[in-house]
Protein backbone atom coordinates (compact mmCIF):
# COMPACT_ATOMS: atom_id res chain seq x y z
CA UNK A 1 0.00 0.00 0.00
CA UNK A 2 1.24 3.35 -0.75
CA UNK A 3 0.58 6.58 1.30
CA UNK A 4 -0.51 8.57 -1.95
CA UNK A 5 -0.15 8.18 -5.51
CA UNK A 6 0.47 11.54 -8.53
CA UNK A 7 0.10 11.25 -12.18
CA UNK A 8 1.79 13.43 -14.61
CA UNK A 9 2.25 13.53 -18.00
CA UNK A 10 6.31 14.07 -17.58
CA UNK A 11 8.41 13.68 -14.38
CA UNK A 12 12.03 15.11 -14.27
CA UNK A 13 14.48 13.08 -11.70
CA UNK A 14 16.53 15.40 -9.98
CA UNK A 15 16.65 19.75 -9.61
CA UNK A 16 20.19 20.58 -10.57
CA UNK A 17 20.70 22.78 -14.06
CA UNK A 18 19.62 20.29 -16.46
CA UNK A 19 16.34 19.15 -14.46
CA UNK A 20 15.27 22.90 -14.07
CA UNK A 21 15.59 23.33 -17.58
CA UNK A 22 13.71 20.01 -18.64
CA UNK A 23 10.86 20.98 -16.55
CA UNK A 24 10.38 24.04 -17.49
CA UNK A 25 10.42 23.75 -21.17
CA UNK A 26 7.84 20.98 -20.65
CA UNK A 27 5.90 22.94 -18.20
CA UNK A 28 5.58 25.97 -20.58
CA UNK A 29 4.34 23.70 -22.92
CA UNK A 30 1.50 22.71 -21.08
CA UNK A 31 1.98 19.90 -19.92
CA UNK A 32 1.58 18.76 -16.17
CA UNK A 33 5.12 18.33 -14.85
CA UNK A 34 6.68 17.61 -11.61
CA UNK A 35 10.34 17.99 -10.38
CA UNK A 36 11.21 15.56 -7.97
CA UNK A 37 15.05 16.96 -5.67
CA UNK A 38 16.14 14.69 -2.89
CA UNK A 39 18.10 18.19 -1.53
CA UNK A 40 16.27 21.24 -0.01
CA UNK A 41 17.15 23.58 -2.53
CA UNK A 42 17.13 23.37 -6.70
CA UNK A 43 20.25 23.74 -8.78
CA UNK A 44 22.70 20.78 -7.79
CA UNK A 45 26.23 21.78 -8.18
CA UNK A 46 25.83 25.08 -9.12
CA UNK A 47 24.57 25.65 -5.60
CA UNK A 48 24.63 22.56 -2.79
CA UNK A 49 28.00 22.18 -4.51
CA UNK A 50 28.74 26.05 -4.51
CA UNK A 51 30.77 25.33 -7.92
CA UNK A 52 29.37 28.83 -8.84
CA UNK A 53 30.97 29.59 -12.20
CA UNK A 54 28.09 30.44 -15.14
CA UNK A 55 30.34 28.98 -18.03
CA UNK A 56 30.35 30.50 -21.19
CA UNK A 57 27.89 30.53 -23.48
CA UNK A 58 29.94 31.31 -26.33
CA UNK A 59 32.97 29.72 -28.24
CA UNK A 60 36.14 31.99 -27.11
CA UNK A 61 35.99 33.52 -30.63
CA UNK A 62 33.26 36.30 -29.68
CA UNK A 63 30.10 33.86 -31.04
CA UNK A 64 27.31 32.61 -28.91
CA UNK A 65 26.66 29.24 -29.17
CA UNK A 66 24.25 28.01 -26.54
CA UNK A 67 20.53 29.89 -26.28
CA UNK A 68 17.63 29.47 -25.07
CA UNK A 69 16.80 28.26 -21.03
CA UNK A 70 20.71 28.67 -20.29
CA UNK A 71 20.62 32.14 -21.49
CA UNK A 72 17.62 33.24 -19.57
CA UNK A 73 18.61 30.97 -16.25
CA UNK A 74 21.81 33.12 -16.51
CA UNK A 75 20.25 36.82 -16.64
CA UNK A 76 17.51 36.01 -13.89
CA UNK A 77 20.76 34.56 -11.56
CA UNK A 78 22.60 37.36 -11.66
CA UNK A 79 20.09 40.20 -10.98
CA UNK A 80 20.68 38.75 -7.82
CA UNK A 81 24.39 38.39 -8.16
CA UNK A 82 26.72 40.92 -7.11
CA UNK A 83 28.69 39.73 -10.26
CA UNK A 84 29.02 41.46 -13.68
CA UNK A 85 29.03 40.39 -16.86
CA UNK A 86 30.68 41.65 -20.02
CA UNK A 87 29.15 44.49 -21.92
CA UNK A 88 29.46 42.76 -24.90
CA UNK A 89 26.95 40.18 -23.58
CA UNK A 90 24.18 42.93 -22.02
CA UNK A 91 26.49 42.81 -19.13
CA UNK A 92 27.59 46.12 -16.54
CA UNK A 93 31.41 45.24 -17.27
CA UNK A 94 34.02 46.60 -15.33
CA UNK A 95 37.67 45.69 -13.55
CA UNK A 96 38.35 42.00 -13.53
CA UNK A 97 34.97 40.62 -15.48
CA UNK A 98 35.50 37.74 -18.40
CA UNK A 99 36.27 38.26 -22.26
CA UNK A 100 34.19 35.38 -22.62
CA UNK A 101 30.10 34.93 -22.13
CA UNK A 102 30.38 33.71 -18.35
CA UNK A 103 29.99 35.11 -14.95
CA UNK A 104 30.30 33.83 -11.63
CA UNK A 105 26.82 34.03 -9.33
CA UNK A 106 25.46 33.91 -6.24
CA UNK A 107 24.11 30.30 -5.59
CA UNK A 108 21.41 31.52 -3.51
CA UNK A 109 20.31 34.12 -6.30
CA UNK A 110 20.16 30.51 -9.05
CA UNK A 111 17.72 28.91 -6.51
CA UNK A 112 15.45 31.75 -5.99
CA UNK A 113 15.52 32.46 -9.60
CA UNK A 114 14.83 29.07 -10.52
CA UNK A 115 11.94 28.35 -8.64
CA UNK A 116 10.47 31.57 -9.54
CA UNK A 117 10.74 30.60 -13.04
CA UNK A 118 9.31 26.99 -12.19
CA UNK A 119 6.60 28.76 -10.05
CA UNK A 120 5.37 30.55 -12.72
CA UNK A 121 5.78 28.14 -15.44
CA UNK A 122 3.23 25.73 -13.00
CA UNK A 123 6.27 23.01 -12.19
CA UNK A 124 5.07 20.76 -9.47
CA UNK A 125 8.49 20.97 -7.22
CA UNK A 126 8.74 18.20 -4.54
CA UNK A 127 11.93 19.10 -2.07
CA UNK A 128 13.24 16.50 0.31
CA UNK A 129 11.83 13.28 -1.97
CA UNK A 130 14.05 10.39 -2.66
CA UNK A 131 13.55 8.17 -5.63
CA UNK A 132 13.72 4.70 -4.25
CA UNK A 133 12.65 2.75 -6.99
CA UNK A 134 11.57 2.42 -10.39
CA UNK A 135 7.76 0.59 -11.75
CA UNK A 136 8.89 -1.02 -15.34
CA UNK A 137 6.69 -2.92 -18.04
CA UNK A 138 9.54 -4.16 -19.70
CA UNK A 139 12.44 -1.94 -21.04
CA UNK A 140 9.67 0.82 -19.81
CA UNK A 141 9.51 2.90 -16.66
CA UNK A 142 5.99 3.88 -16.18
CA UNK A 143 6.41 5.00 -12.33
CA UNK A 144 8.51 5.79 -9.36
CA UNK A 145 8.27 4.94 -5.62
CA UNK A 146 9.57 8.00 -3.90
CA UNK A 147 9.60 8.46 0.05
CA UNK A 148 9.37 11.79 1.90
CA UNK A 149 8.03 12.68 4.82
CA UNK A 150 4.43 11.94 4.06
CA UNK A 151 5.69 8.75 3.45
CA UNK A 152 5.97 5.94 0.66
CA UNK A 153 4.31 7.65 -2.66
CA UNK A 154 3.70 6.11 -6.50
CA UNK A 155 4.02 8.51 -8.95
CA UNK A 156 2.94 7.37 -12.66
CA UNK A 157 4.16 9.44 -15.93
CA UNK A 158 3.80 8.83 -19.20
CA UNK A 159 7.51 10.33 -19.77
CA UNK A 160 10.30 10.87 -17.81
CA UNK A 161 13.67 12.83 -17.68
CA UNK A 162 16.20 11.39 -16.30
CA UNK A 163 18.42 14.63 -14.33
CA UNK A 164 20.23 13.04 -11.45
CA UNK A 165 23.55 13.51 -12.90
CA UNK A 166 24.26 9.69 -11.92
CA UNK A 167 21.85 7.97 -14.05
CA UNK A 168 20.05 6.88 -11.02
CA UNK A 169 16.77 6.79 -12.92
CA UNK A 170 18.17 4.30 -15.01
CA UNK A 171 20.26 2.59 -12.91
CA UNK A 172 17.97 1.37 -11.09
CA UNK A 173 15.94 0.45 -13.89
CA UNK A 174 18.58 -1.59 -14.44
CA UNK A 175 20.04 -0.12 -17.91
CA UNK A 176 23.93 -0.26 -18.34
CA UNK A 177 25.65 2.68 -17.80
CA UNK A 178 29.57 4.08 -18.31
CA UNK A 179 31.13 5.51 -15.27
CA UNK A 180 33.93 7.83 -15.20
CA UNK A 181 37.00 9.02 -13.52
CA UNK A 182 37.45 12.29 -11.62
CA UNK A 183 39.95 13.90 -13.02
CA UNK A 184 39.04 17.30 -11.44
CA UNK A 185 37.72 16.00 -8.46
CA UNK A 186 40.58 16.35 -5.84
CA UNK A 187 39.60 20.62 -5.44
CA UNK A 188 36.84 21.41 -2.87
CA UNK A 189 34.77 24.43 -3.71
CA UNK A 190 33.63 26.20 -0.46
CA UNK A 191 32.21 29.31 1.05
CA UNK A 192 34.58 31.47 3.06
CA UNK A 193 34.73 34.74 4.94
CA UNK A 194 38.15 36.22 3.07
CA UNK A 195 39.14 40.08 2.59
CA UNK A 196 41.69 39.40 -0.11
CA UNK A 197 40.48 41.36 -3.53
CA UNK A 198 42.13 38.97 -5.72
CA UNK A 199 40.04 36.04 -5.41
CA UNK A 200 38.62 34.77 -8.68
CA UNK A 201 34.73 34.27 -7.42
CA UNK A 202 34.00 36.96 -4.58
CA UNK A 203 30.41 37.45 -3.82
CA UNK A 204 30.80 40.35 -1.86
CA UNK A 205 33.15 42.68 0.15
CA UNK A 206 34.76 39.97 2.43
CA UNK A 207 32.65 36.43 1.00
CA UNK A 208 34.12 34.55 -2.07
CA UNK A 209 34.49 30.92 -2.77
CA UNK A 210 37.62 29.41 -1.57
CA UNK A 211 39.23 26.42 -3.38
CA UNK A 212 41.69 23.92 -1.57
CA UNK A 213 42.89 20.59 -2.79
CA UNK A 214 41.55 17.56 -0.85
CA UNK A 215 43.98 14.91 0.24
CA UNK A 216 44.12 12.33 -2.23
CA UNK A 217 42.96 9.53 -0.04
CA UNK A 218 40.47 8.07 -2.04
CA UNK A 219 40.34 7.05 -5.92
CA UNK A 220 37.94 9.19 -7.33
CA UNK A 221 36.42 6.68 -9.49
CA UNK A 222 32.92 4.36 -9.81
CA UNK A 223 34.25 2.99 -6.47
CA UNK A 224 33.82 5.92 -4.43
CA UNK A 225 31.57 7.65 -6.64
CA UNK A 226 28.72 4.81 -6.48
CA UNK A 227 29.10 3.56 -2.98
CA UNK A 228 27.59 4.94 -0.20
CA UNK A 229 30.74 4.22 1.93
CA UNK A 230 32.95 6.19 -1.02
CA UNK A 231 30.42 9.07 -0.69
CA UNK A 232 30.99 9.38 2.69
CA UNK A 233 34.75 8.79 2.74
CA UNK A 234 34.60 11.74 0.36
CA UNK A 235 33.09 13.82 2.11
CA UNK A 236 34.72 13.36 5.70
CA UNK A 237 38.10 13.78 3.80
CA UNK A 238 36.80 17.02 2.18
CA UNK A 239 36.02 18.10 5.74
CA UNK A 240 38.87 17.68 7.20
CA UNK A 241 41.06 19.11 4.48
CA UNK A 242 39.18 22.58 5.90
CA UNK A 243 39.83 21.76 9.20
CA UNK A 244 43.26 21.33 8.29
CA UNK A 245 43.48 24.42 5.99
CA UNK A 246 42.61 26.90 8.49
CA UNK A 247 44.72 24.97 11.57
CA UNK A 248 47.69 25.47 9.65
CA UNK A 249 46.74 29.25 8.68
CA UNK A 250 45.73 29.95 12.02
CA UNK A 251 49.16 29.03 14.15
CA UNK A 252 50.84 31.01 15.88
CA UNK A 253 48.36 33.36 14.62
CA UNK A 254 45.00 33.38 16.34
CA UNK A 255 43.41 36.42 15.26
CA UNK A 256 43.41 35.86 11.90
CA UNK A 257 40.10 33.94 12.25
CA UNK A 258 38.67 36.98 12.13
CA UNK A 259 39.84 37.69 8.54
CA UNK A 260 39.91 34.04 7.31
CA UNK A 261 36.99 31.55 8.26
CA UNK A 262 35.01 29.05 6.52
CA UNK A 263 31.73 30.29 6.38
CA UNK A 264 29.75 27.20 4.90
CA UNK A 265 30.58 23.98 2.92
CA UNK A 266 28.84 22.01 0.18
CA UNK A 267 26.02 19.92 0.62
CA UNK A 268 26.99 17.24 -1.68
CA UNK A 269 29.86 15.34 -2.97
CA UNK A 270 31.78 17.37 -5.73
CA UNK A 271 31.76 14.42 -7.99
CA UNK A 272 32.28 15.93 -11.70
CA UNK A 273 31.74 12.27 -13.13
CA UNK A 274 29.60 9.85 -11.93
CA UNK A 275 28.06 8.12 -14.33
CA UNK A 276 25.82 8.87 -17.82
CA UNK A 277 24.25 6.42 -20.13
CA UNK A 278 24.85 3.88 -23.01
CA UNK A 279 22.88 6.07 -25.56
CA UNK A 280 21.84 5.37 -29.14
CA UNK A 281 24.39 7.94 -30.74
CA UNK A 282 27.60 8.90 -28.73
CA UNK A 283 29.36 12.12 -28.04
CA UNK A 284 32.99 11.47 -28.72
CA UNK A 285 36.07 14.10 -27.88
CA UNK A 286 37.03 13.78 -31.68
CA UNK A 287 33.73 14.82 -32.36
CA UNK A 288 34.01 18.89 -32.05
CA UNK A 289 33.59 20.78 -34.72
CA UNK A 290 32.27 18.30 -37.01
CA UNK A 291 28.48 18.73 -38.32
CA UNK A 292 25.74 15.86 -36.96
CA UNK A 293 22.36 16.21 -39.38
CA UNK A 294 20.58 15.20 -36.09
CA UNK A 295 22.14 18.29 -34.03
CA UNK A 296 19.90 19.79 -30.90
CA UNK A 297 22.08 22.01 -30.00
CA UNK A 298 25.47 23.58 -29.82
CA UNK A 299 28.01 23.49 -27.00
CA UNK A 300 31.31 25.35 -26.70
CA UNK A 301 34.40 24.06 -24.80
CA UNK A 302 34.68 25.99 -21.70
CA UNK A 303 38.51 25.40 -21.55
CA UNK A 304 39.52 26.58 -24.65
CA UNK A 305 38.27 28.80 -27.37
CA UNK A 306 37.13 27.04 -30.84
CA UNK A 307 35.78 24.38 -30.22
CA UNK A 308 31.92 23.44 -30.40
CA UNK A 309 30.11 20.10 -30.41
CA UNK A 310 27.17 19.70 -31.99
CA UNK A 311 24.62 17.42 -29.95
CA UNK A 312 22.92 14.73 -31.36
CA UNK A 313 19.38 13.95 -30.06
CA UNK A 314 20.38 10.18 -30.30
CA UNK A 315 22.65 10.98 -27.36
CA UNK A 316 20.01 12.01 -24.79
CA UNK A 317 18.07 8.75 -25.56
CA UNK A 318 19.25 5.49 -23.90
CA UNK A 319 19.72 2.37 -25.43
CA UNK A 320 17.27 -0.35 -25.13
CA UNK A 321 15.39 1.26 -22.50
CA UNK A 322 11.85 3.69 -23.36
CA UNK A 323 9.88 6.50 -22.00
CA UNK A 324 12.82 8.41 -21.06
CA UNK A 325 15.47 10.86 -21.67
CA UNK A 326 18.31 11.82 -20.31
CA UNK A 327 19.74 15.33 -19.67
CA UNK A 328 22.96 17.43 -18.15
CA UNK A 329 25.99 15.03 -17.46
CA UNK A 330 23.77 11.60 -18.26
CA UNK A 331 24.15 12.29 -21.51
CA UNK A 332 26.02 9.86 -23.48
CA UNK A 333 29.23 11.88 -24.14
CA UNK A 334 32.08 10.32 -23.45
CA UNK A 335 35.75 10.78 -22.33
CA UNK A 336 37.06 14.51 -23.16
CA UNK A 337 33.69 15.33 -25.05
CA UNK A 338 31.85 14.29 -21.06
CA UNK A 339 34.20 17.41 -19.74
CA UNK A 340 32.51 19.60 -21.84
CA UNK A 341 29.40 18.42 -21.25
CA UNK A 342 28.64 17.81 -18.21
CA UNK A 343 28.81 21.73 -16.78
CA UNK A 344 25.93 24.86 -16.44
CA UNK A 345 25.18 25.54 -20.05
CA UNK A 346 25.07 21.93 -21.93
CA UNK A 347 23.43 20.86 -18.90
CA UNK A 348 21.12 23.53 -19.37
CA UNK A 349 20.31 23.66 -23.48
CA UNK A 350 20.66 19.28 -22.77
CA UNK A 351 17.51 19.94 -20.06
CA UNK A 352 15.96 22.00 -22.23
CA UNK A 353 15.73 19.61 -25.28
CA UNK A 354 14.87 16.58 -23.27
CA UNK A 355 11.73 18.13 -22.07
CA UNK A 356 10.71 19.68 -25.16
CA UNK A 357 11.01 16.65 -26.69
CA UNK A 358 9.22 14.94 -23.81
CA UNK A 359 6.29 16.94 -24.03
CA UNK A 360 6.62 17.03 -27.94
CA UNK A 361 6.60 13.06 -27.46
CA UNK A 362 3.44 13.37 -24.90
CA UNK A 363 1.37 15.12 -27.38
CA UNK A 364 2.12 13.20 -30.10
CA UNK A 365 1.14 9.87 -28.18
CA UNK A 366 4.60 8.09 -29.41
CA UNK A 367 7.97 7.27 -26.94
CA UNK A 368 10.85 9.70 -27.41
CA UNK A 369 13.05 7.65 -29.97
CA UNK A 370 9.78 7.53 -32.41
CA UNK A 371 9.82 11.38 -32.18
CA UNK A 372 10.19 13.15 -35.63
CA UNK A 373 12.93 15.10 -34.79
CA UNK A 374 11.90 17.61 -37.20
CA UNK A 375 9.39 18.95 -34.75
CA UNK A 376 11.76 18.75 -31.92
CA UNK A 377 13.96 21.19 -33.74
CA UNK A 378 11.41 23.79 -34.88
CA UNK A 379 10.52 24.23 -31.51
CA UNK A 380 13.78 24.61 -30.36
CA UNK A 381 14.96 26.91 -33.29
CA UNK A 382 11.85 28.88 -31.76
CA UNK A 383 13.64 29.46 -28.72
CA UNK A 384 16.48 30.32 -30.21
CA UNK A 385 18.23 27.18 -30.56
CA UNK A 386 20.95 26.98 -33.43
CA UNK A 387 22.22 23.58 -34.52
CA UNK A 388 24.42 23.87 -36.64
CA UNK A 389 27.97 25.53 -36.54
CA UNK A 390 27.99 27.29 -40.05
CA UNK A 391 24.59 28.58 -38.98
CA UNK A 392 26.99 30.75 -36.47
CA UNK A 393 27.68 34.50 -37.95
CA UNK A 394 31.74 34.68 -39.00
CA UNK A 395 34.76 34.91 -36.50
CA UNK A 396 36.22 37.67 -36.24
CA UNK A 397 39.76 37.39 -36.43
CA UNK A 398 40.87 39.95 -33.62
CA UNK A 399 38.58 38.14 -30.96
CA UNK A 400 40.14 37.79 -27.34
CA UNK A 401 40.64 34.61 -26.10
CA UNK A 402 39.75 33.98 -22.31
CA UNK A 403 41.00 30.21 -20.95
CA UNK A 404 39.20 29.09 -17.98
CA UNK A 405 41.01 26.49 -15.55
CA UNK A 406 38.99 24.14 -12.68
CA UNK A 407 41.34 24.77 -9.46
Amino acid sequence: MFDFKKSYDIAVAGAGVSGITAALAAARMGKKVVLIEKQAITGGLATSGMIIIYLPLCDGKGRQVTFGLAHELMTETLKFSPCRLGKRWGGEGGEGVRERMAAPFSPAAMVIAAEKMLSEAGVDLWYDTLICKTVSEGNRITALEVENVSGRGLIESSCFVDATGDAGLLRRAGAPVVTGHNTNGSTLWFMAGNPDSQRRYPLGENVNIQTIPIFKEIDLDEKATLSGKGVTDFLRTSHRAVYEHYTGLYAGKPQEKFKYHPLFLPGMPLFRKIAHIVPRTAVHAEDFNIRREDSIGLAGDWRSSGKIWETPYGALLPRDFEGVLAAGRNIGSYDDAWEAFRVIPAAAMTGEAAGTAAALSVAAGCLPSQLDISLLRNKLAGNGFVFHIDDLPPVASSEAQDHFTEE
